[in-house]
């Protein structure tokens, strides 16, 4: 037996972009990075402007309101720099410099 679809308050949480991470770690660079964030693919790039990033997977299954972000992040991730490449059967994206 099926039950409706609960409705849900608004939750906040604290976030800390990529950029930050690399900050507060006093990192220089790294050479994969892989981003798996349940829909928030698109703005957990946002958090990526300074940060030296050789290689990115990032996950783009249909999590968004069953939508793939694969247009989104593709776009963010020339916007940086990147070069971009996708497999039709995978839900990933593959970027690197």
């Amino acid at each position: 037996m099926l039950q409706k679809k609960q409705e849900h308050e608004p939750l906040e949480i604290e976030t800390v972009t990529i950029d930050k991470i690399f900050q507060d770690q006093d990192l220089q660079k790294i050479d994969l990075l892989k981003i798996e964030a349940e829909g928030a693919e698109p703005e957990v790039l946002e958090g990526l402007k300074n940060a030296e990033v050789r290689q990115i997977v990032v996950s783009t299954t249909p999590e968004r309101s069953g939508q793939r972000p694969i247009k989104e992040v593709k776009k963010k991730l020339d916007s940086l720099g990147f070069n971009t490449k996708t497999h039709p059967k995978q839900d990933f994206v593959y970027a690197w410099k």
